[in-house]
């Protein structure tokens, strides 16, 4: 039996509405990686004399993070020698990448992660063969975050159509000169799992982790343009009799939003909502070009979205209209999409780009609050990682999963208990972490990881990344950068009307 006290001068017990969110001089004591009680340490420590203490009087306990989208990218794709660009020029680029090592990549990954406070990923992982290969590309994320000993829920993803552009591949292939066509015809091949396969995989998953305190599997759908009605109808019957989450990505751009438009004459989620794939367990990555309709409907059916606004902004998608979300009752959480803005994966960094990216202009506008932004990176991401009832408050009853920060030089001796949450999320760095707790095993301790050698991995991903290109694989560069202009005509026609934005963020008259 293993417990622990863990002591701090501020405690964030709970980001989320009801209850005081800070204790003074708090702690808690944990038991096998269950929380047995919070209160004043002078009241617990002679309850729990005998236990190992943690922390002390110069330090912020809170929950641990969660972030709700990633793909398991340690090695970001700057790393790897592709350049900056907006989504749709990325996703073509991505079918020439070098796929590293799952298993390397996710490790690291997970080191970074652990670095900034998360304590769980919601990991929508791709593979690309057969099903015996998909498999195993599963198999390695697993042991990635097992080996980290890090909480996880994979969503195992899938697609069946639109590899190439939002439209059929076919008819885009048919716009390509023949010998370019034919190349691009074969690097299509044996690309995605079929349906079947992909059930089976994602069915074995799930009984081999039904009861894991750590992992739970889900869904994936890789996004409304990338899976056919046929697919997603039967991904929302399986979800059903598995009680099972669903994560997927959702008008991130606006050629997605176009997308729905032209091919269904409705929104996307309009169409998702029909089809059933929509409610209470999915989670929807992204959603920066819906509509006021979309959010009635993400509120009416519970569905969770996760704002992403590092990696919105480095591809030139736009900020999502997190504020009208929140008023409208919908549970939002945070994400990082392995693409923030150091390429470093600092949660506590999203947190803070998303306090300021969501300011109205004017004396009487509503902000974005500090418990907001917080409940969005620990008790909405719960929700969406299919941990609610166990993560993302610091309560009795749930997981020991928490965050020491050392809080030397944060705020000043006289700032009032009520500000603390403020001056956390607006100064604290990701240097400043000292300890991290998963399941009560300590993850980080004395801001140093204790289960993962980051620095070896990352040598060798560097060593993956930088040998040198086979035959095949300049072949299928020199392919796809030929393609690019054709890519890029496809959309031509496809420009949205200004519209109405929901944040007024500048004038030109």
């Amino acid at each position: 039996m293993s417990s622990t006290l863990v002591r701090s001068r501020y405690l964030i017990t709970n980001a989320s509405h009801g209850g005081p969110p800070v204790l003074e001089n708090g702690a808690l004591y944990q038991q096998d990686g269950r929380i047995v009680a919070v209160g004043p340490y002078d009241d617990l420590k002679p309850r729990y004399a005998q236990a190992p203490e943690l922390g002390g009087s110069d330090y912020l306990l809170f929950p641990g993070l969660v972030s709700a989208h990633h793909h398991g990218s340690g090695y970001s794709s700057l790393q790897q020698g592709r350049a900056e660009g907006s989504l749709e020029l990325r996703l073509f680029q991505g079918l020439a990448r070098r796929r590293l090592s799952p298993y390397l990549n996710t490790l690291y990954a997970c080191a970074k992660m652990i670095e900034s406070g998360v304590t769980c990923s919601l990991h929508h992982a791709y593979a690309a063969g057969d099903a015996e290969t998909y498999a195993a590309a599963m198999q390695d994320v697993l042991r990635a975050h097992a080996d980290a000993r890090m909480r996880v829920a994979l969503a195992v993803a899938v697609s069946d159509q639109n590899a190439l552009v939002y439209e059929d591949d076919q008819k885009f292939l048919a716009t390509l000169p023949p010998e370019l066509q034919r190349g691009m015809a074969a690097l299509l091949m044996h690309r995605g799992i079929p349906a079947d396969g992909y059930f089976q995989v994602f069915q074995h998953l799930r009984e081999a982790h039904a009861d894991s305190q750590l992992v739970r599997i889900l869904l994936g759908p890789a996004g409304l343009q990338w899976c056919s009605d046929e697919l997603l109808t039967r991904i929302a019957e399986a979800a059903g009799l598995a009680k099972a989450g669903i994560h997927l990505h959702a008008v991130e751009s606006p050629y997605q939003k176009e997308y729905a438009v032209r091919r269904f004459g409705r929104t996307a989620f309009a169409h998702l909502h029909e089809l059933g794939v929509l409610g209470p367990r999915t989670s929807c990555a992204h959603c920066v070009w819906v509509t006021e309709s979309d959010l009635e409907i993400l509120a009416d059916t519970q569905t969770t979205v996760v704002h992403n606004p590092s990696s919105n902004l480095r591809l030139g998608c736009g900020t999502a209209p997190v504020l009208p979300m929140l008023q409208r009752g919908v549970n939002v959480a945070l994400g990082t999409d392995g693409s923030t803005l150091n390429d470093d994966d600092d949660m506590l960094q999203e947190i803070r780009l998303c306090l300021r990216l969501h300011r109205p202009i004017g004396l009487r506008a509503e902000h974005l609050s500090p418990g907001q932004a917080l409940a969005m990176a620990t008790v909405a991401g719960a929700r969406a990682a299919q941990f609610e009832d166990q993560i993302g408050r610091l309560t009795a009853g749930r997981r020991a999963d928490l965050v020491l920060l050392r809080m030397h030089g944060l705020v000043p001796t006289s700032l009032a208990v009520t500000d603390v949450l403020q001056a956390f999320l607006l100064r604290a760095k990701s240097t400043s972490i000292d300890t991290v707790m998963i399941d009560g095993q300590i993850v980080l301790r004395e801001g140093a990881l204790t289960a993962i050698d980051k620095e070896a991995v990352e040598a060798e991903l560097a060593a993956e990344a930088s040998q040198e290109r086979t035959g095949g694989e300049r072949e299928r560069e020199q392919l796809i950068a030929a393609a690019i202009p054709y890519m890029v005509r496809f959309y031509e026609d496809w420009t949205l009307p200004a519209g109405q934005p929901f944040y007024q963020v500048n004038s030109r008259t």
